[in-house]
């Protein structure tokens, strides 16, 4: 079952991470701030694990207000407000109530000031101006109705926005949070910090925070709703060292960091390598080096140690029902004594014919995660990708070892693959084979393939478009 207070936080104390002041081009356009109240359904989606929210936005009031339906599960409700108080509680015979101080209040409407601006993109059957911010989230603007339609969080936590509901307001009498959250003098029960520190909570909040120093997160403090341009309401560094010590203490956050972020970063580039991606602008560039080129990945089977396997194909877009490369993905954490983050092995299919269009059939009519388990054949590579550096246009790199893995296709004797993770949720993939001598002898040479998202990918409610890409792999015929 999702984490509730992972889910409400999320949303709300994580979405509003800023870039560092930088110059944006006047020409470009700018993000429509909220609407100082309003009420949206959204249909959020957490590696496969799935909520309806009901969000309901009070700015001149200080508060926001989360109703949480997990999949045939609890229904939680999560209050907070701009004096960085919330009370994560359920209504039902359980009477579970937690309350967080975390000293930072809910989002100010124009949280998304100083977006990096990304161009146009079809989302869910609309056309929308996209921005991202810190490359933390990815935010969806419609660009008729300048309602927002998507967002995505770097971990590949998602909203479809279903409902939008300008100036709709929820009654006084719902935002009081129920009588056992507070001892019989009527105030707050003791402070259940210990609830926060967990490992998932701290790895989502320590990896967003790690780094960003004294940028603005766009949220209000304190009591009221005044805001200025910047972001944490006049709090700087030190309210961070504060929320830090609240939730658990920056040593603790560090070490329960270091345990989880490499499966938050796997969590990650698996997203990044599903779905339907084309060469096609690439192709029309340059037609005689490069094909257009389908890429089709999705979701196939989870191994006993959380492992991802993933069924992946590779087809002329003319003949997308004819591929010609098929193969499992593997993706998991490096080792611990490697320095990389995520290692991707490639394997063959017993039989492939079976897989054929994979992702393109209904899910009761594809071999079953068992079978595919039983189906995975010859380790063909390993790639190990590390994340880049702060600034760099790639979010994730790496490749084969140096010495490749042995190949025979085309008077090859071994092959490399190299990979880039980019940001706009592009793989940028380049694969080569070379004979004993040194010799190339089959691959694209100069540069490698950059594979772009198709519009409005059937894929994107399974893994949701990050901007992480996806890997290169060799081909072994």
């Amino acid at each position: 079952m999702s984490n509730p207070i992972f889910s409400s936080l999320l949303l709300t104390l994580l979405l509003a991470f800023s870039l560092p002041s930088t110059s944006s081009n006047p020409t470009n356009p700018t993000p429509t701030p909220w609407p100082h109240q309003f009420h949206s359904t959204l249909f959020m989606n957490r590696s496969g694990t799935l909520q309806m929210i009901d969000l309901w936005y009070d700015w001149p009031n200080g508060r926001n207000f989360n109703i949480i339906q997990n999949q045939l599960g609890t229904l939680t409700y999560d209050l907070e407000w701009n004096n960085g108080t919330s009370f994560v509680y359920t209504l039902d015979s359980t009477r579970e109530c937690r309350v967080l101080a975390l000293e930072v209040g809910i989002l100010r409407p124009n949280w998304l000031d100083g977006g990096n601006y990304l161009g146009q993109r079809y989302m869910d059957g609309f056309l929308c101006n996209v921005w991202e911010k810190e490359e933390f989230i990815w935010y969806y603007e419609d660009v008729v109705s300048k309602r927002p339609v998507f967002w995505v969080f770097y971990s590949g936590y998602s909203a479809h926005v279903m409902t939008f509901e300008v100036g709709k307001v929820l009654e006084d009498a719902r935002w009081q949070a129920p009588v056992y959250c507070f001892d019989e003098t009527g105030k707050m029960n003791s402070l259940l910090i210990e609830s926060v520190a967990n490992a998932d909570l701290h790895a989502e909040l320590g990896y967003c925070w790690r780094g960003w120093g004294s940028s603005a997160l766009g949220m209000g403090t304190g009591s009221g709703s005044e805001s200025n341009d910047n972001g944490w309401a006049g709090a700087g560094p030190g309210v961070v060292l504060k929320t830090l010590a609240v939730i658990g203490g920056a040593i603790l956050l560090k070490r329960l960091t270091k345990s989880t972020t490499r499966w938050d970063h796997t969590r990650l580039v698996a997203r990044s390598l599903s779905g339907e991606k084309y060469t096609k602008e690439q192709a029309s560039r340059d037609p005689d080096n490069f094909f257009n080129l389908r890429w089709l990945s999705c979701p196939a089977a989870e191994m006993v140690d959380g492992s991802k396997i993933l069924y992946f194909e590779k087809a002329f877009w003319r003949t997308p029902h004819k591929p010609f490369r098929q193969r499992f993905i593997m993706v998991k954490p490096c080792p611990n004594e490697m320095k990389c983050d995520v290692e991707l092995s490639t394997y063959a299919i017993r039989d492939a014919e079976e897989y054929k269009n994979f992702c393109d059939r209904p899910k009761d009519q594809r071999p079953q995660p068992e079978e595919v388990i039983g189906d995975i054949a010859e380790h063909l590579t390993t790639i190990y990708l590390k994340r880049c550096q702060r600034g760099q246009r790639c979010l994730y790199e790496g490749s084969t070892p140096s010495d490749g893995f042995p190949n025979t296709w085309n008077g090859a004797t071994y092959c490399t693959s190299e990979l880039s993770v980019v940001k706009n949720n592009e793989i940028h993939s380049w694969d080569r084979g070379y004979d004993d001598d040194g010799n190339q002898v089959w691959g694209v040479k100069g540069a490698p393939y950059e594979f772009k998202p198709a519009p409005a990918s059937s894929f994107v409610d399974m893994f949701p478009p990050l901007s992480f890409p996806t890997a290169s792999f060799v081909l072994r015929e």
